[in-house]
């Protein structure tokens, strides 16, 4: 089972890809904070629906995490990212790299920044 807090990152990723209904309730609930009777009341449905909508909503969430890893790789490659970072800034200020080393990891560092 995954958190609020992974619910709500798997949103940011894959919010396009969800039904309007589910968007708009999913939208409500984690960004905005809302209760379920209080999307209820904004979007003009039923408690009920709000539920089913939010319940789906975040079973498709996961089955795209599952299928595509989009925010798993992400993370993965912030992390790296980080990690490289670290090391070129240690590494220019105890100038204990190569400059040519230093040069190439500054070119990856620029290319993670495309991603």
């Amino acid at each position: 089972m995954i958190d609020y807090f992974e619910r709500g990152k798997l949103f940011e990723f894959y919010k396009e890809l969800l039904s309007v209904s589910q968007r708009e309730a999913l939208e409500l609930y984690y960004n905005d904070d809302l209760t379920m009777a209080e999307i209820a009341d904004e979007l003009g449905i039923s408690k009920q629906a709000v539920s089913t909508n939010i319940k789906n909503g975040v079973e498709k969430l996961k089955e795209f995490e599952d299928n595509l890893h989009l925010a798993k790789n992400y993370y993965i490659v912030e992390s790296a990212k980080d990690k490289l970072e670290n090391l070129y800034h240690n590494s220019v200020k105890q100038d204990n790299l190569p400059n040519d080393i230093q040069e190439d990891i500054f070119k990856i560092l620029s290319m993670l920044d495309e991603i």
